[in-house]
């Protein structure tokens, strides 16, 4: 209790762990890790993480898409402009350092079309019915 995890950990990795503190059974398919095996010591190989978002409270403003990995951020806008964040030195996220890091973006490109690819879907528009529902509860316009 209280152990502090260091290193980068997912949302999706809450669902494993939780299933493990009550001695049931994991996920089958996920990328999810059980975080009390980095609690106890356990050495963890770090992947990037995708992250997926919408522009906006529109659909139609498109998805931005980005990746976490080593301390470092690369976010990819739908209008194709970039950013680049040093989590280490800027853990707020309030300077764009990707003219600086031209080599750091292109990995980050790399990182994002490799892990788009794994994707069991991509971000679509939704049905009306559920666009609808959407809109009611707030999360579009």
């Amino acid at each position: 209790p209280g152990q502090h995890v260091t290193g980068q950990a997912s949302t999706m990795d809450v669902a494993n762990t939780l299933l493990s503190a009550a001695a049931l059974p994991l996920l089958a398919g996920t990328r999810s890790e059980n975080l009390i095996n980095r609690a106890m010591g356990a050495e963890v190989q770090p992947e990037p993480l995708l992250l997926v978002g919408r522009e906006g409270m529109s659909l139609s403003e498109g998805w931005m898409y980005g990746v976490r990995s080593n301390g470092i951020k690369y976010i990819q806008h739908a209008d194709a402009s970039e950013m680049f964040f040093d989590l280490t030195s800027d853990p707020a996220e309030e300077h764009n350092i990707a003219a600086q890091q031209k080599q750091g973006v292109q990995a980050g490109r790399i990182n994002v079309a490799n892990l788009k690819k794994r994707m069991p879907n991509t971000p679509s528009d939704p049905d009306d019915a559920s666009a609808e529902r959407l809109k009611a509860m707030g999360y579009m316009q």
